[in-house]
């Protein structure tokens, strides 16, 4: 197994501006980070993607994971656009040489039930995955918010479509935002794991956070120290021999970002 840590970890330096894309990557390099997820939504504009491949290059920092979002419980539309979205990714996997693409079922329940958006999500990656049989990329579906988040979700989307080029995301945090045991929700996809998250969520205890379906609210922690059992669910990827990325993802609860950052990546790294 190898450590990783995506952009999002930093998202809320991105977001008010301040740090950059590079800065983040060089902030990254100097706590060790030798891998790192991309994520498509911070990412600058196609003629500047070059840029962060340079830098990437002169820290000799490899891509673990392309991560993108897209949504397949929409109409017919707006479903063929997500799916040439999630298609035409392949060019940017490529480009960062890396050959995991994390992708989601939908980001958003929309005016869809789950229940409603099923088949026109497995008919969704069905397509998706046919683009991939002539290299070495997977999809990793993450287990993403509380509509498409519940492990069985997931499972079923993978077993229906049917190929070894659709992957689970592990998300250890997210199964408590739909009522799942991290650690049971983790070792009903061990065998479908293709890109983990490695992210710890505490009850708020607030009215701040994110909404589970029990109606709790939860706020990122410092790994380890959470409600997530972390070190659980990594030694069930050891004992399954697991050889991908577990990529920290942290939710920034509003301490010191950098510090906090670095706490979790070390607990990580401390695991493996």
């Amino acid at each position: 197994m190898k450590p990783a840590i995506s952009l999002y970890s930093m998202r809320h330096a991105l977001e008010s501006g301040e740090m950059s894309i590079p800065e983040i990557l060089d902030f990254y390099a100097d706590i060790g980070v030798k891998h790192v997820e991309l994520v498509d939504s911070y990412m600058p504009a196609d003629e500047d993607k070059a840029d962060v491949l340079s830098r990437l290059k002169k820290l000799n920092m490899d891509v673990a994971c392309y991560s993108i979002s897209n949504n397949f419980a929409a109409d017919d539309n707006e479903r063929t656009r997500n799916i040439n979205k999630v298609r035409s990714s392949l060019a940017w996997a490529w480009y960062f040489e890396t050959n995991v693409i994390r992708t989601l079922a939908s980001d958003a329940p929309g005016k869809y039930t789950y229940e409603q958006s099923e088949d026109m999500i497995i008919d969704a990656y069905k397509q998706c995955v046919d683009a991939l049989s002539y290299t070495d990329i997977v999809f990793a579906l993450e287990n993403h918010g509380a509509f498409v988040g519940k492990a069985a979700q997931i499972k079923h989307i993978i077993q229906s479509v049917g190929s070894p080029y659709l992957t689970a995301n592990i998300d250890t945090g997210n199964f408590l935002l739909t009522c799942d045991d991290p650690t049971e929700a983790a070792h009903s996809l061990i065998d479908y794991v293709g890109h983990l998250h490695f992210k710890d969520f505490k009850l708020s205890g607030s009215d701040e956070g994110y909404q589970a379906l029990d109606g709790k609210r939860y706020v990122g922690a410092v790994a380890g120290s959470g409600d997530v059992k972390l070190k659980k669910i990594v030694n069930l990827l050891k004992q399954k021999s697991y050889k991908g990325f577990l990529s920290l993802e942290f939710e920034y609860a509003g301490s010191d970002l950098r510090a906090d950052v670095k706490k979790s990546y070390n607990y990580l790294c401390s695991l493996l």
